[in-house]
C-alpha cells in the first residue's frame, strides 16, 4: 500500500495543481482584458460583465478549493505513511 501511495500520490498532486493554475490564469487574462477596454460593445460588455467575469470567478474559487483539497490529501496519505 506504501508503494502505491509513493506512486500515485505526485500525479495526484500534480493534476490538482494544474486544476488550480489553468483557471487562475484564465481569470488574470480575463481580467486585463476587461480592464484594458476592449469590451466597448454593448453586447461584448454584457456579455463580459454578467457572464465571463462570474463564470470565471467562479471557476478561480473552485480551483483554489481544489488545491486546498489536495493539501489536505497529501497530510492525510503522510499522516498514513507516518503511522505505519
Amino acid at each position: 500500500m506504501k508503494k502505491v501511495f509513493k506512486q500515485i500520490f505526485p500525479i495526484i498532486l500534480l493534476s490538482f495543481s494544474l486544476l488550480f493554475v489553468v483557471p487562475l490564469i484564465a481569470w488574470l487574462v480575463i481580467q486585463a482584458v476587461i480592464s484594458m477596454g476592449h469590451f466597448t460593445d454593448l453586447y461584448v460588455s454584457f456579455l463580459g460583465n454578467y457572464f465571463i467575469e462570474p463564470v470565471a470567478q467562479l471557476v478561480a474559487s473552485l480551483s483554489i478549493l481544489l488545491f486546498l483539497g489536495s493539501i489536505i490529501f497529501a497530510c492525510i496519505v503522510a499522516f498514513c505513511e507516518w503511522t505505519e
